[in-house]
Parts: structure tokens; sequence; C-alpha cells
């Protein structure tokens, strides 16, 4: 894997390139997971983010949070929200709640309020996700219709929300890029 400054500037210089440069929250996802080998951003060690300038630690948390936005969106997508929930361990969950909040994100109260509906009935631990401790069991029928509707719900008003999100997250990180040039 390669080393967290070479990364950050590989994907500034990306960001900026006057001949092809990234233009999309989807192209500047898929850059993240093509610069990391789909490694994630958070996977870098304590003591690599403390050799970071101010600038690029700034910079380093405008990309974390455009990657997360990316992986939130395409889970939806593929999987549905309620998936992030059982797929997820608690401190996954955390930690993309948290970004959403450092973030002050659109979707942040959405994503918390399909959490409030599903904290208990997934009994949501923090190192262990639904589904590896009930191999036998549909998380489907662990929710009631009410609950899905609910959830289904919120992820409409997510997915009507993505155009703004995502510009928001390029843009913040383009911005970011542009100040550690």
């Amino acid at each position: 894997m390669p080393t967290l400054i070479n990364s950050l500037n590989e994907l500034r210089d990306e960001l900026l390139d006057d001949q092809e440069p990234i233009e999309s929250q989807d192209d500047l996802g898929i850059a993240i997971q093509v610069q990391l080998n789909f490694g994630r951003l958070t996977d870098f060690v304590k003591n690599e983010l403390s050799e970071l300038s101010p600038i690029q630690k700034i910079f380093y948390d405008a990309l974390v949070y455009s990657e997360t936005i990316f992986e939130l969106y395409s889970e939806i997508a593929f999987d549905g929200l309620e998936s992030i929930f059982y797929n997820k361990t608690g401190n996954d969950i955390d930690k993309l709640r948290t970004v959403l909040h450092d973030n002050k994100s659109p979707i942040s109260e959405l994503f918390d309020k399909a959490y409030s509906l599903v904290d208990e009935l997934f009994d949501i631990k923090p190192n262990e996700n639904w589904v590896m401790r009930n191999l036998d069991k549909n998380p489907y029928e662990t929710l009631s219709d009410d609950v899905i509707n609910s959830i289904e719900s919120i992820a409409n008003q997510i997915y009507e929300m993505q155009n703004q999100v995502d510009r928001l997250a390029f843009e913040k990180a383009l911005n970011m890029a542009r100040q550690t040039s």
C-alpha cells in the first residue's frame, strides 16, 4: 500500500490535472479506490496521520468524507440502506455517522433516523455485525413492515439529495486540493 502522503499527493494531482481532471464525486470515489488498491483512507495508521501538515490533514478529511459518501450511496444502491446496519459492525457505523456529523452532511439526520429505527432490532454491537452473529437468520424477518417502509422512505430522501451531497463532497475535496498545491 502506498504511503498516505504519496496517496494524497497523487489524488491532489489527479483533481487538479489540466488535461484530464477528476470532474465528479463518482470519479473521485473510484480514483480513491484505485489509488489505494481498494483499501480505505482510514486504513492508514495514526502515525502516518501525525506526519501530515495541517492543510494536508484537512485535505485528508475532505477525501475521507468524499470516500464515505461514495461508499454510502453505492451500498444503498446495491443492497439498500438497511443493509448497512446488518452488514457493518457498530464501530463501522459509528465512524460513518461521525464523518457525516463532522462534515455537517445534509443526510446526517436522515441516517441517524434510520439508525434509531434498527439499533435495538439488530442489537448493533461494536465489533460484530448482525449477519455474523445470526448466520441462520434473515435480517428482513427481524424488521416489521412499518420499519422496512420507514427505512425505504428515508433511503428515498437520501437518494433525492444525492446530487447536492455529491457536489458538496466533491467541491470540498477539490477546494482543499487547490490549497495544498
